[in-house]
């Protein structure tokens, strides 16, 4: 694993990862989006980059979990 440096990701990223930590397991798209009081369509797109990156596994229409990586960033 490559070393955690902090700039890796932008602030509303790094807002995500420690929503999905404190939420711990299966967090809804919706739930997301509530909480952070963005539009879906946003936070369904962040998601994506998150999980393209490695941060979180994203599985359409059941939710997203954080990924190790994303634990240990978050």
């Amino acid at each position: 694993m490559q070393e955690i440096t902090g700039l890796e990701l932008s602030p509303k990223k790094v807002e995500y990862l420690k929503f999905l930590l404190k939420k711990g397991g299966l967090v809804k798209t919706t739930d997301i989006s509530n909480e952070l009081n963005v539009d879906p369509s946003t936070s369904t797109k962040t998601i994506t980059d998150l999980s393209e990156s490695g941060y979180v596994n994203h599985v359409p229409y059941r939710g997203v979990q954080l990924t190790e990586m994303g634990k240990q960033y978050a």
